[in-house]
């Protein structure tokens, strides 16, 4: 909450998360700095846009313990690049110096970005679809292209497919 609180003034809007952590059985709630949430920049309104996107930069442990607790999908090797210090945002940059934050050279804890995208989609193989218009959860992977989860996001037996709102 203090991380929130402190940028908002900064960046306007802020958002927390919740996760669910397998280890310690419970819910925990994370902040999503500004920056890295993507929407259509025709989209009037965070709460009616079609497709929201937000960037996750996760480190390698992170990212096995997904695959391990069947959140991901296993995609084979893992692929880790050197951090581009270009990737970050000027907002980033900025704080980062008043932080008195340095960018590491070497990516050592192996962070790699993913976008967790939650979207509209018509997908022809879903039976309880049958290809119409349905809210999803899908996550891709940065470095590899490939998408590490497919999630349907309503709920079950809702005959309208309403789209729950996590955010």
């Amino acid at each position: 909450m203090e991380q929130l609180l402190t940028q908002v003034p900064l960046g306007g809007s802020q958002y927390f998360k919740w996760r669910w952590d397998a280890e310690q059985k419970r819910p925990f709630c994370e902040w999503i700095p500004i920056d890295n949430i993507f929407i259509p920049y025709a989209t009037t309104n965070f709460y009616t846009s079609p497709r929201v996107t937000e960037q996750q930069d996760i480190t390698e442990d992170t990212f096995l313990q997904r695959v391990e607790q069947g959140i991901y999908r296993d995609i084979g090797q893992v692929v880790v690049s050197d951090i581009e210090n270009d990737k970050q945002t000027r907002s980033e940059q900025a704080n980062d110096k008043i932080e008195g934050k340095q960018a590491p050279t070497k990516n050592i804890d192996g962070v790699r970005r993913v976008y967790e995208i939650t979207c509209f989609l018509r997908l022809k193989e879903d039976p309880e679809t049958n290809g119409a218009r349905a809210p999803y959860i899908m996550t891709i992977d940065e470095a590899t292209d490939k998408v590490l989860s497919l999630y349907r996001n309503w709920e079950y037996g809702d005959e309208k497919l309403i789209y729950r709102d996590w955010e």
